[in-house]
């Protein structure tokens, strides 16, 4: 095989692979329905073509990717005459190729020194994302999106080991959608910050090209923030009051996420609605310090995890994991 040939193997094999097992997997379950948070959210995005059918929910503390996204797919179905299921499927493969055989492998080796990734790291990189969180991808939540969305901006950050202005400005793009997308991955912006410092595998604070790196890094930020607001305002005067907002967002999300471990929405007739998996040892530490709330101030979030560092690490590690596919006795 001469040096072309494996230069498109390298390019295109994974991704294909990618592409393909996705979609085998998500046509064998075409029979599962949107529920939950995914069915509000599918059909908060159908209203936006139906303005003269107004439809608001709870779900809509996200940000207007979520919904656009989801909006332009159902255009999608219908123009190819598919069903909205099987039009996500479709759109549900893309996302799991560009993200498991291009961005995380490519970031995994930009962070390691060892870009470009291998054939064999992305090969690898497909079968554990798609054996581990396959079902994020049937599903029109933000989760599999705002991972995809944060991969990017990680990837245009450490592209370079002294990333320019154009790519800082780019990170700072992708990061503000998965921001919108899912408001906790704020706490990726202190260490997209540091990246701005690098310069020759250190940290220089002092440089002028330094500084004009963050700030281009953070003006996509305020800019995609008000494109928000003004998604908000055509929401409100289109289909009425939002039954939701983002007040106390973060910090219901950041509260909640040391109680719970994950939510599975479907697991079978046998078991309809929500099974809710508790989080041990968040719930013990939140109990001994007498927090009954589901709105934990930010300053009590960290005054928390500066005293717990290891089992907050701990929390976190099983929230990355949060996701993975659960099988059920069908008996």
């Amino acid at each position: 095989m001469d040096a072309a040939a494996n230069g498109r193997l390298s390019r295109w094999g994974p991704f294909v692979l990618a592409y393909l097992l996705m979609l085998v997997y998500g046509y064998n379950n075409l029979h599962l329905e949107f529920r939950g948070d995914a069915y509000e959210t599918w059909a908060v995005a159908s209203s936006l073509w139906n303005p003269e059918q107004p439809y608001r929910s709870f779900v809509e503390y996200r940000g207007f990717p979520v919904f656009l996204i989801s909006a332009l797919i159902q255009k999608f179905a219908s123009v190819a005459h598919l069903t909205d299921i099987f039009a996500f499927r479709l759109f549900g493969s893309l996302l799991f190729a560009g993200l498991a055989a291009i961005s995380l492998p490519n970031l995994i080796a930009r962070i390691g020194g060892r870009e470009p990734a291998t054939v064999l790291g992305k090969f690898l990189s497909v079968l554990l994302v798609f054996y581990f969180f396959r079902g994020q991808f049937l599903y029109p939540s933000n989760d599999a999106i705002t991972v995809f969305f944060l991969a990017l901006s990680l990837n245009a950050a450490f592209r370079n080991d002294s990333p320019s202005w154009v790519g800082a400005a780019i990170s700072g793009a992708w990061l503000a959608l998965a921001i919108l997308c899912r408001g906790n991955y704020i706490v990726a912006i202190p260490f997209l910050l540091l990246a701005m410092f690098r310069s020759n595998g250190g940290l220089a604070f002092g440089g002028v090209a330094s500084w004009v790196r963050v700030a281009a890094l953070v003006v996509p930020l305020f800019i995609f923030h008000a494109a928000d607001d003004m998604y908000d305002r055509y929401r409100t005067e289109t289909a009425g009051v939002a039954k939701s907002s983002n007040e106390g967002v973060l910090s219901g999300q950041l509260t909640n996420g040391l109680k719970i471990q994950k939510i599975e929405w479907n697991i079978g007739n046998q078991y309809p609605g929500m099974l809710i998996y508790e989080e041990p040892i968040g719930k013990r530490i939140l109990e001994e310090n007498g927090i009954t709330t589901n709105f934990m101030e930010l300053p009590d979030y960290f005054s928390l995890a500066a005293r717990h560092p290891l089992d907050f690490i701990g929390i976190y590690l099983r929230h990355a994991f949060g996701g993975v596919d659960v099988n059920y006795h069908s008996t």
